[in-house]
C-alpha cells in the first residue's frame, strides 16, 4: 500500500472554539467611605489571603480596588480580575470544584476611617458552557494543536517522498448556526429542522453546512491554511472538497433546501418561494428546472468562491472532487443527480477541478452490487466527459462483509490510474491481507 493519501481532516478536530453561554464563578468587592492613613484592608479567596495598607492623601476606594485587581492578576492562577471604579469583580478561570473558593473581607478592629469593603457573591457554583461552538472570527481558523500535528505529518510525508491531498467535507460539529440572528450556517428540511448526523463520539453531532456567506469565508480560509502547510513543508497543496452537496435525505416534510439564506436568496432570483422537493428523484424539471438550477448554481458559485481565494493565497494549489455516486444516483436519485453535479463539473476544462474521485459505498457495502460499483468506478470518463487519467475511486472496507477484494480487482480491471482505500485503520483493525490481490483467480470466503 503506497500511494498519495487521502487525508480528511474530519468534522471537528481542526476547529477554533469558543465556550457557548458558560457561567463562570464570580463575585464582587465594593470598596466605599471615608478611609484614613494606615487603615488596612484584607480580601480572602479560598486559603488565601492578600491586603493593602491605605496611604492618607494618596489612596481611595478607587485606588484600593485598583490595587487588589493588579495584586490578583499578579500571582494567582485560578481567579482573574478586574476593576470599574470601585467595584472590584473576581472571577474564577473553571467550573471545576477544585477552583471555586469563599470569598471575605476582613477590616482590623485598629482602622480609625469609614472605609468598608462589601462583598457581593461568592465564587461557587458556575455552569458549563453547553458546547463548544465554532468561533469563526479567530485567526488562523486551524487550532495550534491541528497545525503543529499536521506540520509534523507533512514533514515526513515530504521525507518519504510521498504526497497527499487535504480534505474538508460539508460537514462541521457545533457551527455557530442563529437563523434568528442572521446567521445562517445548516442546511433544514422544511419544517425549520437542521440536518444532523451522529458523528459516533459520545452525543457529538455533525451539521451539513449551508452554502451561505460564513461558511464559505470560513472554510476558504481553513484551506488556504491547509495549502499553506503543506507548501511549508515542500509538498504540492492538493485540497480536497470531501462530499460537498445538498444533502441527501427527506424528512417527513421533504428535501434540506430551506435554510434562511437559500430561501431569501431564491425569492430573489426566482421572484417567488422555492418549490418543495420530496424526495432525492423528484424530477428536477420542475418549472422547467428553474428550481433545480437555482439550486445547482448556488452550490456552484460557492465552490468556485472558495477555490478562487485559495488560489489568491496560494497560486499553486490543486482542487480534487470527491462525489458520492450512490446518493446522487442518476437512476434513483435524479434530483440529486442534477443539482449535486453542475454541468461545469462533468468535465475537467472548466471545472475548476484536476482531479474527480468517486465513491458509492452503498453498491458494494449494503447492496453487494459489484456491477454498480464497476459502473460507478467509471462514470467519470464513461458517462461524464472526464479524461481517464485524471479520474480516482475510493473504495471501503470497513465491515466484514464487504466484497472489498473483488471490489479491487475489479476495479482494478478498469485501468484506473488511483484506488484509494477508506480507510487505511480498516486495513489495520481488521488485519485484511496485503498485499491486495492482481486477479480473481482464487477462492474469496466472506
Amino acid at each position: 500500500l503506497l500511494g498519495e493519501i487521502d487525508h480528511y481532516c474530519g468534522v471537528f478536530w481542526w476547529k477554533q472554539s469558543v465556550a457557548s453561554n458558560p457561567a463562570y464563578p464570580t463575585c464582587t468587592v465594593t470598596f466605599s467611605g471615608n478611609w484614613n492613613d494606615q487603615d488596612v484592608v484584607w480580601l480572602h479567596i479560598g486559603a488565601s489571603a492578600i491586603g493593602k495598607t491605605v496611604f492618607g492623601g494618596q489612596d481611595s476606594s478607587n485606588t484600593i480596588a485598583r490595587h487588589f485587581a493588579n495584586f490578583i492578576n499578579a500571582i494567582f492562577d485560578g481567579v482573574w480580575a478586574s476593576v470599574a471604579g470601585s467595584v472590584l469583580t473576581v472571577t474564577s478561570h473553571s467550573f471545576a470544584s477544585g477552583w471555586q473558593y469563599h470569598v471575605y473581607t476582613e477590616l482590623p478592629a485598629s482602622n480609625t476611617g469609614s472605609g468598608h469593603a462589601a462583598v457581593t457573591g461568592d465564587m461557587q457554583g458556575g455552569t458549563y458552557g453547553v458546547k463548544w461552538v465554532i468561533d469563526p472570527t479567530q485567526t488562523p481558523v486551524l487550532n495550534r494543536a491541528f497545525r503543529d500535528w499536521n506540520s509534523d505529518f507533512f514533514s515526513l510525508l515530504k521525507a518519504d517522498g510521498m504526497s497527499a491531498v487535504c480534505s474538508f467535507s460539508q460537514e462541521l460539529v457545533q457551527p455557530p448556526d442563529n437563523p434568528a440572528g442572521g446567521v445562517v450556517w445548516v442546511q433544514r428540511f422544511p419544517d425549520g429542522t437542521a440536518v444532523e448526523t451522529a458523528t459516533g463520539f459520545g452525543t457529538l453531532n455533525s451539521s451539513q453546512i449551508a452554502f451561505s456567506s460564513g461558511p464559505q469565508n470560513y472554510i476558504g480560509q481553513a484551506f488556504a491554511a491547509m495549502a499553506a502547510l503543506m507548501l511549508a513543508a515542500g509538498l504540492t497543496p492538493k485540497l480536497q472538497f470531501g462530499e460537498i452537496l445538498w444533502w441527501f435525505l427527506a424528512n417527513a416534510s421533504g428535501m434540506a433546501f430551506h435554510d434562511a439564506d437559500t430561501q431569501a436568496a431564491a425569492q430573489s432570483a426566482l421572484g417567488r418561494a422555492l418549490a418543495t422537493f420530496h424526495t432525492p428523484n423528484d424530477d428536477p424539471s420542475l418549472n422547467s428546472y428553474a428550481d433545480a438550477n437555482f439550486l445547482r448554481t448556488r452550490l456552484y458559485n460557492y465552490v468556485a468562491a472558495i477555490q478562487s481565494y485559495v488560489l489568491s493565497q496560494c497560486p499553486s494549489a490543486t482542487f480534487e472532487l470527491l462525489w458520492p455516486m450512490d446518493v446522487n444516483d442518476p437512476d434513483t436519485c435524479k434530483l440529486l443527480r442534477y443539482i449535486n453535479l453542475p454541468s461545469q463539473w462533468t468535465t475537467r476544462a472548466g471545472s475548476g477541478f484536476d482531479t474527480f474521485l468517486i465513491e458509492g459505498y452503498q453498491y458494494p457495502g449494503i447492496n453487494h452490487n459489484l456491477d454498480q460499483t464497476s459502473r460507478c468506478a467509471a462514470y467519470p470518463w464513461r458517462e461524464l466527459a472526464w479524461d481517464q487519467a485524471h479520474c480516482r475511486y475510493l473504495m471501503g472496507l470497513y465491515y466484514g462483509t464487504w466484497p472489498w477484494l473483488r471490489e479491487f480487482v475489479n476495479a482494478s480491471r478498469l485501468g484506473l490510474p488511483a484506488i484509494k482505500l477508506w480507510a487505511y485503520d480498516h486495513v489495520c483493525l481488521f488485519a485484511w491481507p496485503v498485499p491486495l490481490p492482481t486477479s480473481d483467480d482464487r477462492s474469496f470466503i466472506y
